[in-house]
């Protein structure tokens, strides 16, 4: 519905009579506004100093604060933005919402969705860990901290949960409810947890960062090696090498005692290390590499889909089902990659995008840029199609719908959202 313009001055009207009843009205700010509001109401008016106003279709889609795969079924959970969970037994295709016992408030920034050893599904969400009980089918708080929960993880018996946030490191008895806390200080956290007093945290203070090690019931915590922030912790057990890295490794064989650098080809450039159930490495960066020998060399894969992984960095993370079907969570997205190297968005059926920014050239074209992706109306905004591109690169559009982006060396244009695009490199002169 269009509605016809309005005159302020009606207001003004209604504001004197208001006035003349009680000189005090006007000193009354509240009272302005309350008025302006109730007029906007009783009249449905849609039209703001005579511009008329109306209601899109889009942008679409929804962000996903926190999403997992799990290992025997396959079963997908995602964490809106919005504080709703959703569930998918046949990987994305239908959803249902599991919502009862989450507050139903908006998804904290650290919010993370984990699966202990034994199956069972846990969300981290701001200083409260809740836990699936399928039996009950609800969500069950087990337990909370004093500040919003940096990182948690599991005994390999799925009986001890480990917790911690920058000022408080605690152990916590799923079966009994008991807990143990010790104070620390850290900027950031990382668990790894393997068992058998094997279990690893790495504490950060700006950039740097240290690896400390603990016992299964907490105790002996203690500092093994300097490292820094922003790199990622993996254990590999058919090669037995423990791994710490971002574009550099550093292996350990002997879980943290003592530690290498490993050198590879410098052409490699890899940010995630996914381990599959055949005991290859995969890795991801600027392509998909494996490698069979525990990380010493490595294989270009040539069968993935590029454009969809460069979103995946050291904060990404990444749950895998039985059949290697990975899902990677980047706080914003859910990425399904299957076996054979096909990978696809997770859709929810929600109509929450989180809107950044928006950018109209011409009459028709509108590019918007949410939460989660680029997306772009050719039609005024009545149809929106999603750009899969890096959030990063900063987007331009024509008026007859050329996009454009820049890297450092070159300008890339496409007339058929970058399907296929033309590269055009440029040349810096320096002085």
């Amino acid at each position: 519905m269009v509605a016809s313009a309005f005159d302020i001055s009606e207001i003004v009207n209604l504001a004197n009579v208001f006035y003349l009843l009680d000189p005090s009205f006007l000193n009354m700010k509240k009272n302005i506004t309350l008025l302006v509001f109730a007029f906007l109401a009783t009249t449905s008016i849609q039209v703001i100093y005579g511009q008329s106003w109306e209601k899109l279709a889009g942008p679409v889609g929804a962000s996903v604060a926190t999403s997992i795969i799990t290992r025997d079924k396959g079963e997908i959970y995602c964490f809106s933005a919005s504080g709703k969970m959703f569930f998918s037994t046949d990987r994305g295709k239908n959803w249902m919402r599991r919502d009862l016992g989450l507050p139903g408030t908006k998804a904290a920034s650290n919010a993370t969705l984990k699966e202990s050893a034994i199956g069972e599904v846990f969300l981290a969400d701001d200083k409260d860990i809740y836990r699936w009980d399928s039996l009950a089918n609800t969500w069950l708080k087990i337990t909370s901290a004093l500040a919003a929960i940096e990182d948690y993880n599991f005994s390999p018996d799925g009986r001890t949960l480990y917790y911690g946030g920058t000022r408080d490191f605690y152990i916590f008895n799923i079966l009994t409810g008991s807990s143990n806390r010790q104070t620390w200080w850290t900027h950031s956290l990382e668990s790894l947890c393997l068992g058998n007093h094997q279990n690893f945290v790495r504490r950060t203070l700006g950039a740097s960062g240290e690896i400390w090690k603990f016992n299964d019931d907490g105790s002996n915590l203690r500092k093994i090696s300097d490292t820094r922030c922003c790199r990622n912790l993996l254990y590999h057990l058919p090669s037995n090498t423990l791994f710490d890295y971002d574009n550099d490794f550093f292996v350990s064989k002997d879980f943290g005692n003592t530690w290498t650098k490993r050198n590879i080809d410098p052409n490699i450039y890899i940010t995630k290390i996914i381990p599959l159930k055949d005991g290859t490495l995969l890795g991801i960066g600027r392509y998909v590499y494996r490698s069979g020998d525990g990380g010493i060399n490595w294989t270009k894969d040539p069968s993935f889909n590029l454009e969809e992984l460069e979103s995946i960095y050291y904060r990404t993370k990444f749950s895998i089902a039985d059949d290697d079907a990975i899902l990677f969570d980047n706080g914003s997205n859910a990425y399904y990659l299957d076996a054979s190297g096909n990978m696809y968005e997770m859709e929810l059926p929600l109509v929450e995008p989180n809107i950044n920014n928006v950018q109209q050239i011409g009459q028709n074209q509108i590019l918007c840029r949410s939460q989660n992706n680029y997306q772009l109306s050719s039609d005024g905004g009545q149809y929106w199609q999603k750009l899969h591109l890096d959030l990063n690169r900063e987007l331009h559009l024509w008026e007859d719908g050329t996009l454009m982006y820049a890297t450092s060396d070159s300008l890339y244009f496409s007339e058929d959202l970058f399907k296929t695009f033309m590269q055009n490199l440029y040349l810096i002169f320096f002085r």
